[in-house]
């Protein structure tokens, strides 16, 4: 079947194996190992961030230790940074001065190789931040934060300082600020019957805290996507919201087939996105927010579908089948940041893998449509995911029995293993910058998120807990 079921084999969809490896898989291996092959790695910038200094503040120690480890986790995985510690930090710690306001000894701190030195004081409830550039001696101060004392509440405080900190050193947003969509899938009691399983949408920081679940279907959601905040000067339900997505789509299977639904965060309303009859399944979001793409079998084969999206009313008019090979079945569709173009999966010749096309006009021909095999290496290549940037596709294969994860460059044709060790690795996600991905993978009992970056070759654990976390989607924010 294209639908490896969430319940492994209590429903049964008609669209088959392709479907089954674009949305679900269930095959946990023994080990926790997941590697990093991609030979693209950044030399990161050491940098040494200080103690917290404190002047008249009643925060304790313990909140300003957990307070410092937000920050360095965040310095630690923006892909350009790294923050010293050991010995390295000790000779550092050698050289400076210490307060404040104190004098650093430049020439003897650059002489160690480091790149940046970030000081910070909270006086009463208020964090001042300087951040000194060690080729130059520049000293650049980052706008006071306000801090409350309740850590769940002040750590997205401390990802948007990380975020200020990335733009003041390297001129670009960094995502610390960003939010992850996934699929929380567990095993729940009721009152009348057997435990049943369910899966919900959930939402967190990009580092897998502040957890809040979004759904509360009590059955069965799938792949969630952020419909992407429109341009400025579009009228739309999300214009108010300014630059962050505050509108996602999700699959639900609460009345038996799976139906697409879209959700807004900021009043809560859920609608149906068309009313379509069949199975509807992995929905895509253009980058503007204007049109979504999704799979149906609604022709008796799973087919690709294209409909203008409006945030707040659903579908605009009626679905349109862009792609559709008589027997076999298309999913995963992934648009291009331009919008012109379309990266799906399809089985059509034997088994599934990736092409790209032109998105068709309205009236084409199945004849007018050629499609470009991007997959040529692996087996079973699924969820492609476009970068934000247009040069790369993410997408999951199947190589020596694992399922990885690969990078294609689209500008040269190319392909490269990104992932490797033992425990299938599925639905690549890219983050704004087009430098860092999230996935599900199966290692040990379990399944969970990672996050990684082109320029770091170990990729981190952000989730956490003994139910499974799937279909990771980072929030599609504008990179102005």
């Amino acid at each position: 079947m294209f639908l490896h079921c969430f319940l492994r084999s209590t429903f049964v969809c008609s669209l088959c194996l392709l479907l089954a490896v674009c949305t679900w898989s269930f095959a946990a291996e023994e080990s926790d190992e997941v590697l990093v092959l991609l030979g693209s790695e950044h030399a990161l910038l050491p940098t040494y961030v200080e103690s917290i200094e404190t002047n008249a503040t009643e925060f304790s120690k313990e909140y300003l230790s957990r307070l410092e480890k937000v920050l360095n986790f965040d310095l630690n995985n923006n892909g350009m940074t790294r923050v010293i510690d050991g010995k390295e930090k000790e000779l550092a710690y050698n050289a400076i001065k210490e307060g404040f306001d104190s004098i650093l000894n430049i020439e003897a701190f650059r002489s160690l190789g480091l790149s940046y030195l970030i000081r910070w004081q909270i006086h009463q409830q208020e964090l001042n931040v300087k951040v000194v550039q060690a080729t130059s001696g520049t000293v650049r101060t980052i706008s006071p934060v306000t801090l409350t004392g309740d850590l769940s509440k002040d750590r997205g405080k401390i990802h948007q300082l990380a975020d200020c900190i990335h733009q003041t050193l390297f001129g670009k947003p960094g995502i610390a600020s960003t939010k992850i969509l996934y699929i929380l899938k567990k095993r729940v009691s009721t009152e009348k019957s057997e435990p049943i399983t369910t899966s919900e949408v959930m939402q967190a920081d990009y580092d897998g805290q502040n957890e809040r679940q979004l759904t509360h279907t009590n059955s069965l959601c799938a792949t969630p996507v952020w419909a992407p905040p429109r341009p400025s000067g579009i009228s739309n339900a999300d214009a108010s919201q300014g630059q962050r997505s505050q509108t996602f789509l999700y699959v639900s299977y609460e009345l038996g087939q799976p139906k697409i639904y879209a959700a807004s965060l900021r009043d809560g309303k859920i609608y149906r996105v068309t009313t379509m009859r069949g199975n509807q399944l992995t929905p895509a979001v253009a980058y503007d927010g204007s049109a979504i793409a999704f799979c149906s079998d609604i022709t008796g084969t799973a087919d690709l579908y294209l409909v203008p999206f409006e945030t707040g009313v659903g579908a605009v008019g009626k679905p349109r089948q862009i792609f559709h090979v008589k027997g076999t079945a298309t999913a995963c569709p992934a648009f291009s940041p331009d919008g012109t173009k379309i990266a799906f999966v399809s089985n059509k010749d034997g088994s599934a893998k990736i092409y790209i096309m032109d998105i068709p006009k309205f009236g084409a021909k199945s004849t007018d449509l050629h499609p470009t095999l991007i997959s040529k290496r692996c087996r079973e290549s699924t969820a492609p995911s476009w970068s934000p940037d247009g040069k790369k596709i993410a997408y999951s294969a199947k190589n020596a029995g694992e399922r990885q994860i690969w990078i294609y460059d689209v500008e040269r044709g190319t392909e490269q293993q990104l992932t490797d060790g033992r425990g299938n690795k599925e639905s690549p996600s890219w983050a704004p910058d087009s430098l860092h991905l999230v996935f599900h993978a199966f290692a040990g009992s379990g399944c969970d998120l990672y996050m990684v970056n082109l320029n770091q070759p170990k990729p981190v654990k952000i989730s956490s807990g003994p139910s499974e976390k799937l279909f990771p989607a980072w929030e599609s924010k504008p990179l102005n």
